[in-house]
């Protein structure tokens, strides 16, 4: 397992977590899992969490990694309490 955090004037504003291998009973022995991820509200739109999640699936994919899952919950609360 390993985190990435991203920080911006030495302030953390998000983080992305790995975990190897994936915990999923049906995943391949080449599948990896996106533990966590988060990106403070001050710091949503600007780049930070596609940036964490880039660098974190580039890593892993210099290992033995091909694969990636991500749980997920089924609702989620967006700004300006949206929700899909």
């Amino acid at each position: 397992m390993f985190t990435l955090v991203a920080e911006r004037a030495t302030e953390p504003v998000g983080f992305c977590s790995m975990t190897t291998p994936s915990r999923d009973d049906d995943a391949a022995e080449t599948t990896c899992e996106v533990a966590a991820i988060y990106v403070a509200p001050q710091a949503w739109r600007t780049g930070v969490g596609s940036a964490l999640l880039a660098t974190a699936l580039h890593d892993v994919r210099q290992d033995r990694w091909h694969e990636v899952t991500l749980w997920a919950p089924i609702t989620l609360t967006l700004p300006h309490d949206q929700t899909v």
